[in-house]
C-alpha cells in the first residue's frame, strides 16, 4: 500500500498572481508547504503537481531544489492532473495538500492518515471547518483512495468540478462517507484562518511570522497558541 501526498500548485492565481513565489519570512509560500509536509512520518512519497505551462517552470525548480518529486499535466482539468499524478507514482491512497496552506502541519496530516486507515471512508479531511468541522483553517489536508479518484474522474462532467479535485464530494456530501478526525482542543478554532488567498492574508501572516518567530518547524498547536496570545 502506497500513501502519497500531492501538493497542487500553479503560479497563476486570479486573486494573487505569483502567490507561490511570494515570501513569507525567509521562505516562499511553496517552500513552507514542501518543507513542512516532508516531516510527515506516514507518507511514502511527496509530489508537486503543476501544469505544463512555462510559467510553472519556477515551481519545478523549487521541487528539484528540495528533492521533491514532480508531475506536470493539464492546467484546467486539475482532477485529471491529480489522477494522472497518482497513477504515475503508483499510489493507492492520496493526501491532497493545498499549496496556499504554508503552515500545514506534519503531525496533523499524520493524524489524518491514521484516522482514514481505521475505517473505509470515501474522504477524510481536517484542513478546514467544512461540514461543521471544528478544525482551524490551514493545517491539515484531505485523503482519498485512487479508486475514488478514478470514480470522480469518470462521473464528473461539469468543468467547475474538474477544476477542484474534491468539490463534487462536498457538493454532494450525502452520497459519500466522509470522515472528520477528532479535533484537539488546541486546534478547535474554526473561525481562524491560516491559508493565503489574497495579499492581505500574506501581510497579516508575515507580521505574525516576524513578531512571533514562527519557522518551518513550529507545530500547529504552537502557532495557534501564539496567534491567540498576540491578539492578531
Amino acid at each position: 500500500m502506497s500513501i502519497i501526498a500531492i501538493v497542487q500548485a500553479r503560479m497563476d492565481s486570479s486573486r494573487f498572481p505569483k502567490k507561490m513565489s511570494a515570501e513569507l519570512g525567509n521562505l516562499t509560500i511553496i517552500e513552507w508547504v514542501l518543507l513542512r509536509i516532508k516531516k510527515s512520518k506516514l507518507l511514502d512519497n511527496i509530489v508537486l503537481a503543476t501544469s505544463t505551462h512555462e510559467e510553472d517552470d519556477e515551481l519545478i525548480d523549487v521541487a528539484k531544489k528540495h528533492n521533491i518529486n514532480y508531475f506536470r499535466g493539464s492546467k484546467k482539468n486539475v482532477l485529471g492532473r491529480f489522477l494522472e499524478t497518482a497513477n504515475h507514482f503508483k499510489a493507492n491512497h492520496i493526501v491532497r495538500v493545498c499549496a496556499d496552506n504554508p503552515f500545514i502541519c506534519p503531525e496533523v496530516v499524520d493524524d489524518l492518515v491514521k484516522y482514514y486507515l481505521l475505517e473505509k471512508y470515501d474522504l477524510v479531511f481536517n484542513h478546514s471547518p467544512l461540514l461543521k468541522s471544528k478544525f482551524v483553517d490551514g493545517f491539515g489536508a484531505e485523503i482519498l483512495s485512487l479508486k475514488m479518484l478514478s470514480y470522480l474522474s469518470e462521473k464528473i462532467q461539469i468543468s467547475s468540478h474538474k477544476e477542484h479535485v474534491t468539490k463534487y464530494i462536498y457538493d454532494n456530501y450525502q452520497e459519500f462517507k466522509i470522515g472528520i478526525p477528532p479535533c484537539p482542543n488546541e486546534l478547535s478554532f474554526p473561525k481562524l484562518k491560516f491559508d493565503i488567498d489574497e495579499i492581505e492574508d500574506l501581510d497579516r501572516l508575515s507580521k505574525f511570522v516576524k513578531d512571533c518567530k514562527i519557522n518551518k518547524d513550529t507545530s500547529a498547536k504552537e502557532i495557534v497558541k501564539l496567534y491567540l496570545n498576540n491578539d492578531l
